[in-house]
């Protein structure tokens, strides 16, 4: 899939077809289509009939076999959890590299690099033809899988060309950044994605755009009715939060969901408590616009500023947390503290 905004990045992409660098790096903010774009990439690059625009056929066998994930010259590494199938035990994972099968799950490991060995040293199903690999999302490939890809990258093999897609460039190895060609992939700008997200029936794209910054696939995920629910629920109750006891309430009705989702609502409604207090402007939640400004300033900025840091504390361990209810309790108690009196 490759996405309007992403058309000027394809087209300049095929004007170098011909001398493909090898390890190409897309890098660019979440939920902007950059694995998909990177899909499409690698399935015009073993296509048997792409068109003159570079795009794959979607008609050849080669295109059928990449569609249904059996292409022989085809390789995608993800963390265990994106990608189940993956074919490494995570026993096994864990037993290589000593980690915790949870904390393994949401990396790129060392035994997924390595099954590249073999892959490569195999000849390419079409004579002379191309092979892809695909890392994604490249920054959770953990030390030692790091170290084993750059090995690949320093000696590159014939005809192939490695995909890394990326949130963060800033971890990633600085000898990986030196052997890729960085490709930025742009946001839409906002005319655009709420015109996309009108077209995937969004009814207002404008809140779910705000609400995932800007990221178009990001916000139609955010526009399911379930999650508005939800997310109007929290956001009620945490307007109007003054008391240990009602923090408890929030917390066990929190607790149901994936602990991501609401650190991340507290993450957007802190961000714009500080925003409204300085600029007495809303960033994220452009339907709570007048809650929050009342709320910021009532709000000392020292104690807003502590509530931050331990935010961000907290999404440091957001994937393996020790207990989500007690992690969610220590900040929606802390939340309450900010409106006591000093």
């Amino acid at each position: 899939m490759i996405y309007p905004w992403h058309a000027d990045v394809w087209t300049a992409l095929q004007r170098d077809r011909a001398q493909q660098h090898h390890a190409l790096l897309l890098h660019g903010t979440k939920g902007i289509g950059k694995t998909e774009f990177a899909k499409s990439f690698a399935q015009s690059l073993l296509c048997a009939r792409p068109g003159r625009d570079g795009v794959a056929c979607g008609e050849c066998a080669e295109c059928h076999w990449f569609t249904q994930g059996t292409h022989p010259d085809f390789r995608e590494l993800a963390p265990e959890a994106l990608l189940p199938d993956n074919g490494i035990p995570p026993e096994q994972q864990a037993a290589e590299e000593g980690k915790p099968d949870k904390k393994a799950a949401t990396q790129i490991t060392i035994q997924q690099v390595r099954t590249l060995r073999g892959f490569l040293a195999l000849s390419s199903h079409r004579l002379n033809g191309r092979r892809a690999i695909l890392i994604q999302p490249a920054e959770s490939m953990n030390v030692f899988a790091a170290n084993a890809l750059l090995k690949l990258l320093e000696e590159p093999p014939a005809r192939t060309v490695f995909l890394l897609v990326c949130m963060d460039m800033r971890r990633l190895l600085p000898t990986i950044l030196s052997r890729c060609r960085k490709l930025a992939m742009p946001l839409p700008n906002a005319e655009e994605a709420a015109a996309w997200l009108r077209e995937q029936g969004v009814q207002e794209p404008q809140l779910t755009l705000a609400q995932s910054g800007g990221a178009p696939l990001e916000a139609l995920a955010l526009a399911d009715p379930e999650y508005q629910a939800d997310r109007r629920e929290f956001f009620t109750r945490l307007g109007r939060l003054r008391s240990s006891g009602a923090a408890l309430e929030l917390a066990a009705m929190a607790q149901r969901l994936a602990l991501p989702v609401p650190l991340r609502w507290l993450v957007t409604w802190c961000y714009d408590l500080f925003r409204a207090r300085l600029t007495g402007t809303v960033k994220y939640n452009l339907d709570y616009v007048e809650p929050i400004r009342a709320l910021a300033g009532n709000i000392a900025l020292d104690r807003l500023l502590l509530f931050e840091e331990r935010l961000r504390i907290a999404a440091q361990s957001v994937n393996h947390p020790l207990n989500p209810r007690l992690l969610l309790e220590h900040l929606l108690l802390s939340y309450a503290r900010l409106h006591s009196d000093p």
